[in-house]
């Protein structure tokens, strides 16, 4: 919980977050996974120690970018960057009755140093616009993809995270629910699967109107070419 509050703290005061609280604890991570020296047994508790130095707020942030340098995982979702048409159906669980629900466009493009894809869709639905933003990103250090998505329909985010192969079974992800923890079954879950440079579809599993389990909305993307 300490850490969900610093993070509200952060929207107040990005930087003073940065330099105050990320960038330290970043930095004992880095020290301890870096050292290959072994600690010795025999450790006197009033052993003189020499002083650490303490690194400027240039230094810390320097120390952040490299340790969170893009990797594998960013490099999977490079095919997501562009502007796409984008139709949703909406299905019975066994693939039957599939019937159209929106169509629109996207425009996924990489932002903070190609290290987060923002995604812009705006969807027609019953002749009604409807606009989506989120953030799509591979959390080095904890190994896993994370997801934001907000909308003018909602006064939540909606935040996902999970893992897979977007070229391969897809990136499965699962959607945390809103409010505090009460034990219930974890939120909606998505899966993201490339199919070619040009196609890829985001498919929404769960229950239908009938209570089967399966995939119930599909979004294909189709690549506009300039």
């Amino acid at each position: 919980m300490a850490l969900t509050r610093r993070g509200a703290r952060s929207m107040l005061a990005p930087m003073r977050w940065i330099l105050d609280s990320l960038l330290p604890s970043l930095l004992a991570c880095a020290l301890a996974a870096c050292s290959s020296t072994p600690q010795p047994t025999d450790v006197r508790p009033n052993a003189a120690r020499p002083p650490v130095r303490e690194l400027s707020p240039a230094e810390r942030i320097e120390l952040a970018r490299r340790v969170h340098q893009r990797g594998p995982g960013h490099e999977k979702l490079d095919v997501l960057e562009g502007r796409w048409t984008v139709g949703v159906v909406m299905q019975n669980a066994d693939g039957s009755d599939p019937r159209p629900a929106g169509s629109g466009e996207a425009e996924i493009r990489w932002t903070m140093e190609r290290r987060f894809l923002r995604w812009d869709l705006t969807l027609e639905v019953e002749q009604q616009q409807h606009h989506v933003s989120g953030f799509l990103g591979y959390d080095v250090l904890l190994q896993e993809y994370q997801a934001l998505w907000i909308s003018e329909l909602s006064t939540g985010m909606s935040l996902a995270r999970g893992d897979g192969d977007p070229e391969g079974r897809g990136i499965v992800l699962q959607v945390r629910p809103s409010g505090p923890p009460t034990g219930e079954a974890a939120g909606a879950r998505s899966v993201l699967r490339v199919l070619d440079r040009d196609h890829f579809v985001i498919e929404s599993v769960g229950p239908d109107s009938r209570g089967e389990e399966g995939v119930i909305q599909r979004a294909s993307y189709v690549r506009i070419r300039q």
